[in-house]
């Protein structure tokens, strides 16, 4: 129920969290202590202990995260403008890409960022598109 998109310069994702079939707004992108931008998918407890977990020096894996079910996506935009990708361990890839879009409107995302649209309108285009995703935007410039 996320959609987040990076195009070499912002961070965007929309606020809908699904709270038991009740709507909320929240926040899912963040800035770390170290500049670096953080963007979790999946459920939002779980990308906020892998946001702990990043700045907290990455000790003590947090072991959701090591779960077949409750592990959340996470993306870090370094301060160089690296894409580091989080998933089930502790060991993060690197995307070689200039933009990404993660969670579930990702499809939708990644074709408009690929036809040259910023972090906001692939946003914009996946709430449009992707009936999990929706209400405002948040915006991190890096």
């Amino acid at each position: 129920m996320t959609i987040i998109a990076w195009d070499g310069v912002q961070l965007a994702a929309d606020k809908l969290a699904d709270n038991g079939g009740v709507a909320l707004n929240v926040t899912k992108i963040y800035r770390l202590k170290d500049g670096s931008l953080f963007g979790c998918t999946g459920i939002l407890a779980f990308g906020l202990q892998m946001k702990a977990w990043i700045e907290g020096g990455l000790k003590d894996f947090p072991a959701a995260q090591q779960t077949e079910a409750d592990w959340a996506p996470c993306i870090v935009i370094t301060p160089s403008k690296e894409i580091l990708m989080y998933e089930r361990t502790p060991y993060p890839f690197k995307v070689e890409q200039t933009y990404i879009a993660i969670g579930s409107g990702r499809e939708f995302a990644t074709a408009a960022l690929h036809l040259g649209k910023n972090a906001v309108e692939a946003v914009e285009v996946a709430k449009t598109l992707c009936p999990t995703c929706g209400g405002g935007t948040d915006i991190l410039v890096l």
